[in-house]
């Protein structure tokens, strides 16, 4: 009788299985297929970033990006985003058409978020007024999204 041996393979856990991040943006469904949370650090005056990266990936390959950056050292809490120090601050860039992406940034709203450093963990509520692209503050767009959260990679 012959006997085989059957190699057992755990299953693979992925970071996204907890990853949420949807709501809507200009009033459009909006739920990020993938997600990324570091800190970065940036010249001055920006200085080091908490940085939120998620996106949005679409059958054809095209996707629409959403990034917070928050002051690594800032505690959590419910903050403005269009002060006068503009310390928190969304970016919101549409590859819909990959030859000319459009890029917005946030000129008001709120964002109520926790930062859970022993689990690298970013939990919240995003308001965020966009600017419309061109800058010149004519119009604008909202971004909704309740109840995120975004896993970062442990060290």
């Amino acid at each position: 009788m012959a006997s085989s041996a059957q190699r057992v393979f755990a299953p693979r856990v992925r970071n996204n299985q907890e990853n949420r991040f949807e709501g809507t943006v200009d009033g459009l469904a909006y739920r990020a297929s993938s997600f990324n949370l570091l800190k970065e650090t940036h010249p001055d005056p920006i200085g080091e970033r908490l940085v939120v990266r998620v996106h949005d990936r679409a059958s054809d390959l095209t996707y629409k990006e959403i990034r917070i950056y928050i002051p690594a050292d800032m505690e959590g809490g419910t903050h403005q985003l269009a002060n006068i120090e503009k310390t928190i601050f969304v970016d919101y860039v549409d590859y819909t058409d990959p030859e000319k992406p459009t890029a917005h940034k946030s000129v008001g709203g709120t964002i109520k978020f926790t930062f859970d450093e022993h689990s690298n963990s970013i939990t919240g509520n995003l308001n965020a007024v966009m600017d419309n692209s061109g800058g010149d503050g004519s119009e604008t767009f909202a971004i909704d999204i309740d109840d995120f959260l975004v896993l970062g990679k442990q060290d």
